[in-house]
């Protein structure tokens, strides 16, 4: 934990970063990491999305989540005054989220591309891997083999 005093204004920031983010995610279970992040403020501790969301409100607090290659964070700014309350929600949230079954369909639907989307989506990579192959082969065919410095396969 880090601690940045701020001492201008009465508000705290807490902050959790998890050290896994969405490159953790199994290989053909792609966006699992963001979709169980999106799940953390369904509800926690026996309290719904919305009455959660409606006491961090009355608190004016400020809700945030983020994920990355390598990181996960889930971030609350509150007054100072309430930062402890604030806390205690969080910490339910990422500690003792509900995942129903119905919130979780729900999220996976909103996650999810239409399904033209996905397919343009997969030929874009295609063509993208055959771009670089090029590339690659290119390189490999005018650098000498004593000075290639360029993996041999895609991906290495």
């Amino acid at each position: 934990m880090w601690t940045v005093p701020q001492t201008t204004l009465p508000i705290a920031t807490l902050t959790l970063l998890m050290r896994r983010g969405a490159a953790m995610d199994p290989p053909g279970r792609e966006g699992l990491a963001a979709l169980t992040l999106d799940m953390l403020d369904e509800g926690s501790r026996g309290k719904s999305a919305i009455e959660m969301h409606e006491e961090l409100a009355r608190l004016g607090t400020r809700l945030d989540s983020d994920i990355g290659s390598d990181a996960t964070m889930l971030s609350l700014t509150a007054l100072s005054r309430v930062s402890e309350r604030a806390l205690s929600i969080m910490a339910g949230m990422a500690v003792r989220p509900t995942l129903a079954a119905e919130d979780f369909d729900r999220v996976r639907q909103l996650r999810l591309p239409p399904p033209e989307a996905a397919a343009r989506c997969r030929e874009r990579g295609r063509r993208s891997r055959l771009r670089q192959a090029a590339v690659l082969a290119a390189i490999r065919t005018a650098t000498p083999r004593w000075e290639r410095s360029v993996p041999e396969r895609v991906g290495d």
